[in-house]
């Protein structure tokens, strides 16, 4: 038996540039394939609850969130684990205490946020899509810790490795260019690294389990997604995970297999991975309904926390593995409508209440 995997992710734009997660919910509908900036080709993509005010190249293109997957070398919250969810249009991430579909605290001031990480302390990190920059709060608190500058980036999702190398997923740059995922160093409030890749277009989420594998999600120039294992964020990207309809959030489970949303499917599917990055294959598919958007693992790794971007909610699955189907066991609403969703999610480490 393998050693558990980790560490998370764990996946729009900013005020001026909606990448929204949605494909299947009230409101949305297909639209001609488009090519933006940066790609070769063209890229196939879906419209939801767009803001009419926005550009018409931006309403032509969406982007999903980012996933997250904490594990269990977090330091428990003395007052429980805490869900957080983050939504584009409220630019504000709400928590709650688990079980409990009742707002506790709201970070509010952000600038369009998505994907949503936690490190080993328990702090909560946002990718703050709007302002280009990647802010970090004490858990269960409205107190800054301090910020990552991403300028020139739309980031879209982050996951902090147990070391504290933070990885921030870039679904594209500020000029329109193909997405990368920028590295800082322990402590490091600029970018210290990158990873690139010619087969990146949106660059939709990124995970990191605590052997420094690295795996990447996005959606290809000429349509489709997949994702990409960096082993300690560095070379050229092995494929792990093909044939996505759209990419959605990413994680690693706690059989150290890979953990993917495909938006369009609706559906979440598990792929078996050895310690080097290499699939044995895929091993189950879990149908969801709506938008599946960002995902992310309680630290047991037993409890599946996906934002749908179309229902307008969080859920929170039990989580079997490759062996078995997730079954809801909570939905967290408060605060959040179809017109309103969350597009990330995380759960701090802490006692159940």
């Amino acid at each position: 038996m393998r050693i558990p995997r980790s560490i998370g992710i764990a996946v729009g734009v900013a005020a001026s540039v909606a990448l929204l997660a949605g494909c299947s919910g009230s409101g949305s509908s297909s639209v001609a394939p488009t090519t933006l900036g940066g790609g070769s080709g063209s890229q196939s993509v879906v419209r939801n609850h767009v803001p009419t005010i926005l550009p018409s190249a931006v309403l032509n293109m969406i982007h999903p969130g980012a996933p997250y997957t904490g594990k269990s070398w977090a330091s428990p919250n003395t007052g429980g684990a805490l869900v957080y969810a983050c939504g584009y249009f409220a630019n504000a991430c709400n928590w709650y205490h688990n079980g409990h579909n009742v707002q506790a605290g709201v970070i509010s001031g952000l600038v369009n946020p998505q994907g949503v990480g936690v490190d080993s302390s328990g702090a909560v990190w946002i990718a703050n899509t709007g302002a280009s920059n990647v802010p970090w709060y004490a858990p269960g608190s409205t107190t800054l810790i301090a910020t990552l500058d991403d300028t020139g980036w739309y980031p879209v999702d982050v996951a902090i490795a147990k070391d504290g190398t933070v990885y921030v997923a870039n679904i594209f740059s500020t000029s329109f260019t193909a997405g990368n995922v920028e590295i800082y160093a322990p402590g490091s409030l600029t970018p210290t690294g990158s990873i690139s890749d010619p087969n990146f277009f949106q660059v939709i989420s990124v995970a990191v389990d605590e052997n420094h594998l690295v795996v990447v999600c996005y959606n290809a120039s000429a349509g489709g997604g997949a994702c990409d294992m960096f082993p300690h964020g560095k070379g050229s990207g092995i494929n792990v995970i093909s044939g996505l309809a759209f990419a959605g959030g990413v994680g690693f489970d706690r059989a150290e297999s890979i953990v993917a949303n495909d938006q369009l499917g609706p559906t979440t599917g598990t792929w078996e991975t050895d310690d080097n990055g290499v699939t044995f294959g895929h091993c189950n598919t879990m149908t969801q309904s709506g938008d599946p958007l960002m995902l992310n693992f309680n630290p047991a790794g037993d409890d599946l926390f996906i934002a749908n971007a179309a229902n307008g909610n969080v859920t929170e699955q039990k989580f079997r593995d490759c062996t078995g189907k997730g079954a809801l066991e909570f939905t967290y609403s408060a605060g959040w409508s179809a017109s309103n969703p969350p597009y990330g999610v995380v759960e701090t480490p802490g006692e159940i209440n």
